[in-house]
Formats: C-alpha cells, structure tokens, sequence
C-alpha cells in the first residue's frame, strides 16, 4: 500500500529520515543527482512509550523500555504491527518476548492485563517510516548514493531501508511560521538499498540515476554565489542561492548557512521545503553539499551540510568498497 508521509527540509524547532571501517579512497567526481524519491527506513516494531491502565503497565513492569525492539511475543516472529495485535490477542497467560536493545538480545515475561474481555500489555511501537526526500548524489563506480543530508526522523529507527519511485502530487508554499512541502506518494518500484541512517544523511546503494554526469567534488564551500539541483515539480533544474556563512566548526548537517534567491523556486515553493532536503549545492562547477535544514520564520533561509561531512560518514561507516 502506497503511503504518503513526506519528509523534511529540517527546521530549527521542525523535523523536515555497525560495519567496520574501510580504507578507500574519496571519489573526486560524483553526479549530483537533486531528484526526488521514496524512502523507507525502519524494520520491526519499536516501543516508543510505555503505557498503563487501571494503574498497571504489564510492558514497564516486565523491564521494557522506549527504544527496544520486540522481535518475538509468545515465540511468534513479529514483522508488523499487526502480528502484535495478533499475538496479543491470542495470549493465554503470560508472554515471553524476545527483544533487542543496544544491539543485544534479551527476554522478558509479560503478565497481560485483562480486563473487559480485552487483553493489554502496555506499549507503543513504531513500525518503520516511509516518505519522500531527495537523492544528493551517486557514484557511478560503486552504485553508492547519499541523501537528505540529515537522518530519517532519528537514528533510533534503525539503518536498513528502500529508495523506491514516487509520484509528486503538488507543493505546499512555506511562508513564515509555516514550513512548505512537497505532497507525494510513495511508490512499489524499489531502486536500491539503504544500510546507514545517519546525523548527516542515509547512504547506501541504487540503480544508475538517468543522468550520469559527474562533476568534481568540491574541498569546501565559500560564502557567494551557488545553486541547488532541485525537482519540486517533478522535473530536475536549477535554482540560484547564495551561502551567507560557512561554520568554521559545524555541528553535525549545519555547516553552512544558504539563502535561496532564484525568483523562480521562491514562487514555486517559497523557498526550503520539506521534501527538498538533499538538494545538491553546487559551486564553482563542483559539488560542495546538500540542503538539509529550515528556517521556520523565513523560508527563504536554511542550513546545508557539507559534501565532506557527507564523505566522511560514508568512509567511517564502510560505505565505499576499495576495489569498487
């Protein structure tokens, strides 16, 4: 079933989604993709809150805790949400629930409340989160891909996911106060793979973009003029902007700040949306980082980080192949 949440160009106070390290070498050209696509991220149930009634909760009393991942209840493999309900519902006296937390697996026994014919063990779960956002770039020697230039709501929900097609349906001007956003679907295509959700993108591997033209990869942005490589129709442009500051010490994605000034992107969208978070930032002809931030009382401005940063994740996190 297709979904339509959309994913942000992050706001200060506005969300806008373990392998070994390897040597390699950073790519010195990469094709600045600004493309929009869907992505999935998140697999299995996710307790975000813990919840009671009449005075019990059944979930906290047997040690749960926000955060864990439930990967079986009563010895039934849990792949969604309604495998929990299903589970639940069935329970005959006690569960015991295979869990993970910090990347260790533990069990615990749950005494279910019942009451009213119903049963009840007390949690609230996530089950992965599917949006839009935009591809920053692709390396045509290795098939890797970066985007959104800030993680999937919060690294919580977990590394693995989908790039998959969509369908933009329209555009939600941003005014002050009032975050834009691009309006889409979610499509069936899958077009790769997404191992890392990380603080200054998500990476992983997909199919070739149409577009395969790579350009250099800049060593760092100066304040002046640029562009962004932008779809918020649906079709690829771009849009001038102007970097007003660059952080000499960033804090994760804000490395530098960006003012959109093309005419023709502030009447389309009023500016940053949410969904165009990951639009490659090029200038001087080289690629030098990605839109990542909003800001809510004038989105005309936002953040962006630097495809360095980008780069560095990908190398610490064992992205890139050597022999690729």
């Amino acid at each position: 079933m297709k979904k339509t949440i959309k994913f942000a160009a992050l706001a200060l106070a506005f969300c806008l989604l373990s392998v070994p390290a390897l040597a390699w070498d950073s790519p010195t050209e990469l094709v600045p993709v600004g493309e929009v696509r869907g992505i999935t991220v998140g697999t299995g149930l996710v307790i975000t809150e813990l919840g009671e009634k009449d005075g019990r909760a059944p979930a906290r009393e047997a040690g749960l805790q926000p955060g864990d991942k439930l990967i079986s209840l009563g010895g039934k493999r849990l792949e969604n949400a309604s495998d929990l309900v299903g589970a639940v519902a069935e329970a005959d006296g006690a569960l015991t629930v295979l869990c993970e937390r910090g990347g260790e697996e533990f069990t615990a026994v749950i005494e279910p409340y019942r009451s009213g014919g119903e049963c009840y063990i007390g949690v609230w779960i996530r089950d992965g989160i599917s949006g839009i956002g935009t591809v920053t770039f692709y390396d045509p020697a290795s098939g890797v891909f970066g985007a959104l230039g800030h993680p999937v709501s919060d690294e919580s929900v977990g590394d693995d996911g989908e790039i998959r097609d969509c369908v933009l349906s329209g555009v939600l001007r941003g005014k002050p106060g009032e975050p834009g956003e691009l309006t889409g679907e979610v499509g069936d295509n899958v077009l790769g793979t997404i191992t890392v959700n990380s603080s200054v993108g998500i990476f992983g591997t997909m199919d070739s973009p149409e577009d395969t033209g790579a350009i250099p990869v800049g060593a760092e942005a100066r304040t002046g003029e640029a562009e962004i490589i932008a779809s918020p129709d649906g079709v690829r442009n771009r849009y001038a902007i102007e970097i007003t500051r660059v952080y000499p010490d960033p804090d994760g994605a804000k490395c530098m700040m960006v003012r959109v000034t093309d005419p023709e992107l502030i009447a389309k969208t009023g500016g940053i949306v949410q969904g165009l978070s990951g639009s490659p930032i090029v200038q001087d002809g080289k690629l030098v980082g990605a839109v990542t931030h909003v800001l809510i009382s004038d989105p005309t401005r936002g953040y962006a980080v630097s495809i360095q940063k980008m780069l560095e994740e990908c190398r610490e996190r064992g992205i890139y192949d050597p022999a690729a």
